[in-house]
């Protein structure tokens, strides 16, 4: 008897099976048809998985700034199929470099779009060269995946939302509420803090932001250094030209005290122009529209056109310095 039981048991599961795989094919139709038609992340949601006092950050709409988020990509070791991948489907990228504590080289992205989570983790479980482990967060657990090789992890704390980074993962999972990316695309997210915070803000109207909460600026005639804080770098493709090939460049620092503002206020066009020159670029040209005021401590500039190859250029010499090789 019980063995004609278990023989019934068994047939049920089998008679089910196919009916179990089309629920989970449809369900999984539909978790992607809604990756379609919702909103990304904001830049300001992004922010709140990065460190708060990182060297620099990085915010890119991946739409129109397709070159600079592959170059970056590349920077992190992500080649061919996997960035071509997460390009498609990806919107918004935020990136924090060089956190404190993390060694040299490391980074932090947090990216959200069309980006089917379950779907890339059931692939993961068939890679040997990926691991899982469980870490807990804020009120839940997470799912963490890392790639012996080279140390990179990567999670899916949201619904259309990944983190992967050489280190600070964990970190970012704990720090982040539960929930809080999700409720921001519908304007309940708690504001982020620290400089991750400032870049994003200006990431919300701009193509690319480069925010460095930090840096030093040669002085001339080798005598030291001028140290800049708040550096933001925001560019836009130009609307006066070729969207895919000119980017409209401005920005603004700040100093210490209105003194050295108003010395580097007098110097900033030189530096710039020299910058350009270094691009490749004509600075005659650029230097036309190049515009530098100063409103106290803080100077502002306005009017850099570049076209995109020289902006990648830029772009791969300042990853250069921070990752050892050219994308």
């Amino acid at each position: 008897v019980r063995r004609r039981a278990a023989a019934g048991r068994r047939r049920g599961r089998e008679r089910h099976r196919p009916a179990l795989a089309a629920l989970i094919a449809a369900l999984a139709l539909s978790a992607l048809a809604g990756c379609r038609t919702a909103p990304p992340a904001p830049p300001t949601a992004l922010s709140e998985y990065l460190p708060p006092e990182a060297a620099a950050y990085v915010y890119l709409d991946v739409g129109r700034a397709q070159e600079p988020a592959r170059h970056i990509l590349s920077a992190a070791g992500i080649e061919g199929r996997n960035a071509r991948r997460i390009l498609e489907r990806t919107a918004r990228v935020a990136v924090a470099l060089g956190e404190p504590g993390a060694g040299e080289g490391a980074f932090l992205l947090a990216a959200s779009g069309r980006l089917p989570g379950f779907l890339i983790e059931a692939q993961l479980e068939d890679e040997e060269e990926w691991n899982r482990r469980t870490v807990s967060g804020v009120g839940r657990r997470y799912g963490v995946w890392r790639r012996e090789a080279d140390g990179v992890e990567l999670a899916f704390p949201e619904p259309r939302l990944a983190v992967v980074g050489t280190a600070g993962v964990e970190a970012a999972l704990q720090r982040q509420p539960g929930g809080s990316a999700a409720a921001a695309v519908a304007g309940q997210g708690t504001p982020a803090a620290g400089a991750a915070a400032r870049g994003a803000a200006a990431a919300e109207r701009h193509t690319a932001v480069l925010f460095l909460p930090r840096t030093v600026m040669a002085a001339p005639l080798g005598r030291g250094g001028i140290e800049l804080a708040d550096v933001e770098l925001l560019a836009d493709p130009d609307s006066a030209g070729d969207a895919a090939r000119d980017w409209r460049i401005r920005g603004r620092l700040s100093l210490a005290d209105e003194g050295t503002a108003r010395a580097v206020t007098a110097l900033i066009r030189l530096l710039a122009i020299s910058m350009i020159a270094q691009t490749g670029a004509d600075p005659g040209e650029v230097a036309e529209e190049l515009s530098v005021e100063r409103d106290g401590t803080t100077v502002g500039f306005d009017g850099i056109i570049l076209a995109e190859r020289y902006v990648l250029d830029a772009l791969d010499e300042f990853l250069l310095g921070r990752y050892g090789e050219r994308p």
